[in-house]
């Protein structure tokens, strides 16, 4: 089960201290009580534009970091690491992410 994040109208993600708050989602909703397989990150947010891309790669990468390959397990033993992303961005009308074959990264 995964736990949905987004920001909000009033504190955009370029607002929020990323490694502090990864850390505190890890303890407290991957190896806490809830104790969920992994993190969905919706991408639509209202931060300004020029800050957007770089604040996401940011966010998707402490996630990454801080949870851990896909075989990573969390303290009761449950397998951790899903991170799934919506790479979409409404005022654009198309998607902000590709596949090359090789890997993905931003359009």
């Amino acid at each position: 089960m995964l736990l949905s994040l987004m920001d909000t109208p009033s504190t955009h993600w370029n607002n929020v201290d990323i490694p502090a708050f990864v850390q505190n989602v890890k303890a407290e909703v991957i190896d806490g009580e809830w104790g969920l397989n992994g993190i969905d990150i919706d991408l639509e947010s209202g931060m300004p534009a020029d800050a957007w891309a770089q604040t996401f790669i940011n966010l998707i990468g402490e996630f990454r970091r801080v949870l851990g390959p896909i075989s990573t397990t969390n303290s009761n033993g449950k397998a951790v690491a899903r991170l799934s992303v919506a790479a979409y961005r409404p005022d654009l009308e198309q998607p902000i992410s590709y596949s090359d074959g090789k890997g993905v990264g931003l359009a």
